[in-house]
């Protein structure tokens, strides 16, 4: 703006220079009037240009303002694509990261497959020891600390017993019922350690041997030696007997045997453990 109004008051004195010597020279008065209309038109051209001049600062300031904008615009790109850049990379990161999650996740599953069927097994396991636990009681309750114990006799005397069982009819103890005296057998109601004991007297000088006998296998003797009447023949062993076993007292030699009303020849038995 300095520049356009030097340049105006330049062109300005230069008129008014040649219209004051046109009139120094000439003394004609219509040539200032011609002097005065060329001026206003200088000066309309002078003030258009000075319009448009100024427009055209305006023009450069918008178009300063457009290239700030772009310049800024431009940064704003580098930066975005900076951040995608990263992006990129991040997405990708993440990615490889589902990959190995979902591997683990597989890994996992199979893990919780086999744990589950560890479990599985375990709680069988589980359901058959409480199942025998279940019945060991359930025989605890039906069988508190069960006791067995027996001891009968016979009251009578044969002369003639000479094969087979021999029969202890008279039952002085019978705790479990596992002596059954119409058989003279002992059956055992529990499986156990058992001490069984066995008191003969032989008949005159006849002679008696008998044994203890578990499921027909005999395991012990005892001998009433006939050189001497009425010889008595002891004897005693320990089994380990199952529920249901048998024992009882079987003819090994000689005959008869002898007793009275009080039980001389005598059969016993009981459970130790």
């Amino acid at each position: 703006m300095l520049f356009l109004a030097t340049i105006y008051f330049t062109v300005y004195i230069m008129l008014n220079t040649e219209e004051t010597n046109g009139l120094l020279m000439h003394g004609n008065p219509n040539t200032s009037t011609v002097h005065n209309t060329e001026m206003t038109e200088i000066m309309q051209i002078l003030q258009n240009q000075t319009t448009e001049l100024e427009n055209l600062k305006k023009q450069a300031e918008n178009d300063r303002s457009t290239i700030n904008l772009l310049l800024n615009q431009s940064i704003e790109l580098e930066n975005l694509k900076k951040q995608a850049e990263n992006d990129r990379s991040t997405i990708k990161l993440l990615l490889n990261q589902s990959i190995k999650l979902e591997n683990l996740k597989k890994q996992v599953k199979v893990q919780v497959r086999y744990k589950s069927l560890s479990l599985l097994d375990i709680q069988t396991m589980a359901e058959e020891i409480n199942g025998s636990m279940m019945q060991q009681i359930e025989q605890l309750i039906a069988n508190p600390k069960q006791k067995v114990a027996f001891t009968a006799g016979v009251t009578s005397i044969s002369s003639t017993w000479n094969s087979g069982t021999l029969i202890f009819t008279s039952v002085i103890l019978n705790v479990g019922n596992g002596y059954n005296p119409s058989t003279g057998v002992f059956t055992s109601p529990v499986a156990g350690t058992y001490v069984f004991y066995v008191t003969t007297v032989e008949y005159s000088t006849q002679g008696l041997y008998v044994d203890i006998v578990l499921n027909s296998v005999s395991k012990v003797r005892m001998i009433g030696h006939g050189s001497a009447g009425f010889q008595t023949g002891t004897n005693m062993v320990v089994l380990n007997l199952n529920k249901g076993d048998s024992v009882w007292v079987r003819h090994a030699y000689g005959r008869g045997y002898y007793s009275e009303s009080t039980p001389e020849t005598t059969f016993s038995g009981f459970l130790i453990g």
